[in-house]
């Protein structure tokens, strides 16, 4: 039974000191930026750049006219189709880690995870590579269909027409798919999470009807999770894998290979523009992180400890960044920098701090439920054991509560390290002219032209991440990390 939560007005010291930074961050660079675009959907256009708030509920009017809504009912259908397929294949996924040997199961998870801890515009440039006119998908399909052929004439019969490639970019297959492979590993996690859990007696019972274990393995839960780990492999990895071994191609076509080299890598470090732009990235995503394990663990901590009034509104504003579509916080913190005249054209690394401040605001509440979910298995008992021996309450925090939170600040630290390294959308509104980042130099790389100079790049930040989950692995352990996420 979990202990009752403490009023905050008999601590209202150590309240106000855990409190008091998260609200008063969430305040000022969530709530207000977010209040100033709902203030500015009352306004009409006054100029090229002006807008002047009258009052008018014209734009409500236009955002119910057929265009808005039929987009909005789309994306809906969309979303239900990408989870259902996720569910689909998750759940096999999740269920063969679950049942998988000890041994292999840490091995299992971090290659579900990894692709979570990479780059997204480079995952979906990947993708792109893989199924475009000439990749490797339609080569594939192209053999299979000349195979075809190929029996038809056999047999005698007319063999099939020329093959055409398939268009499999550009249109709501893409879409679906692409959703799909970035979002797979969402639904395999806590699936994984829920099944580890279950009561493995249920299991047994099944084996008391005469079914040996691994007759029980060979027949029922690898026949049924098999297919799941090869579409899961191979829409999280396969593109990755593809990006990765094409980076070392003697060719500019990403679809032909001549020979191997190192080039591309010589061509991508000796790139001052795209060293810059690395070099930004990590340091909006070291302060990124640094600040919302603060944050994020003072939430977490204020939410698990405390009641206090209106404690469902702070709950449900600190979950809103996570919600609130990239797009419109994008949008919010460009309106709200311009109108307070943030400052431009600082030294380094001061130019990043307004891409650092929006990091921090929606990285935040993702550390702070990776923690509280920590959080929720702690006794507290052990924290009123150590009290009655003398503890204060600063050593109780540091020798008792910090310890048991660790797995969860260290998933939250990688979690919010690469939503800030991975993140294109709000910083490409929140960037200044001189301040580029990796993500948004790789989009314009990529729009003019598709070389193996950008699958070196991706790859050097695939294997920072790897070397970064490396180090976090061996610090608590991968399927701790797993769990709490």
């Amino acid at each position: 039974m979990a202990a009752p939560l403490q009023d905050w007005r008999t601590q209202k010291r150590p309240f106000a000191a855990i409190a008091s930074m998260p609200i008063f961050w969430l305040v000022l660079f969530f709530v207000v930026p977010m209040a100033v675009v709902w203030l500015y959907s009352f306004g009409e256009n006054a100029g090229p750049a002006d807008i002047v708030i009258s009052g008018t509920l014209e734009n409500y009017k236009r955002a119910t006219e057929w265009l808005y809504v039929s987009i909005f009912l789309k994306s809906l259908a969309v979303s239900a189709l990408v989870t259902l397929i996720c569910l689909i294949v998750g759940f096999p996924v999740a269920m063969a880690i679950t049942f998988a040997p000890p041994n292999w199961r840490p091995w299992l998870l971090l290659g579900i995870m990894l692709p979570f801890w990479t780059n997204l515009l480079i995952r979906t440039y990947a993708l792109m590579t893989l199924m475009g006119t000439n990749g490797y998908a339609n080569k594939a399909l192209g053999a299979l269909w000349g195979g075809a052929s190929w029996l038809k004439t056999l047999v005698g019969m007319q063999p099939l027409d020329a093959w055409t490639p398939a268009q499999l970019l550009y249109n709501n297959f893409a879409v679906v798919l692409g959703l799909v492979y970035v979002h797979l590993p969402f639904m395999v996690l806590p699936l994984y999470a829920a099944l580890d859990r279950l009561d493995k007696s249920l299991i047994e019972a099944s084996l008391d009807l005469g079914a040996s274990q691994i007759s029980t393995l060979n027949r029922i839960i690898m026949p049924l999770a098999g297919p799941g780990i090869a579409a899961g492999v191979m829409i999280t990895l396969g593109p990755l894998i593809v990006l990765m071994i094409f980076s070392f191609n003697d060719s500019k076509r990403n679809v032909v290979w001549k020979g191997f080299t190192f080039k591309y890598y010589e061509k991508a470090l000796g790139n001052d523009s795209l060293v810059e732009a690395l070099t930004n990235s990590l340091t909006i995503a070291f302060f990124a992180t640094l600040f919302s394990l603060v944050l994020g663990a003072l939430a977490a901590v204020m939410l698990w400890r405390f009641r206090f009034p209106l404690k469902g509104v702070v709950e449900g504003s600190i979950s809103l960044p996570i919600i609130v579509p990239e797009i419109c916080l994008g949008v919010a913190y460009l309106i709200f920098f311009a109108r307070i005249d943030w400052p431009t054209g600082m030294a380094w690394p001061l130019n990043l701090s307004a891409i650092t401040i929006a990091h921090i605001t929606f990285c935040f509440p993702f550390v702070a439920m990776v923690v509280r979910s920590r959080l929720a298995s702690f006794n507290k008992e052990e924290e009123e054991a150590a009290k009655d021996l003398g503890a204060t309450e600063w050593q109780t925090f540091r020798d008792i509560l910090l310890p048991h939170m660790k797995p969860g600040l260290i998933a939250g630290a990688l979690l919010a390290f690469t939503l800030s390294l991975d993140d294109f959308v709000i910083t490409f509104f929140t960037s200044g002219p001189e301040t580029i980042t990796f993500p948004v130099k790789v989009y314009s790389m990529v729009r003019f032209s598709v070389t193996p100079e950008v699958n070196a790049a991706s790859t050097v930040l695939i294997v920072l991440t790897v070397v970064l989950t490396a180090i976090a692995l061996k610090m608590q352990g991968v399927k701790a990390i797993a769990e709490v996420h």
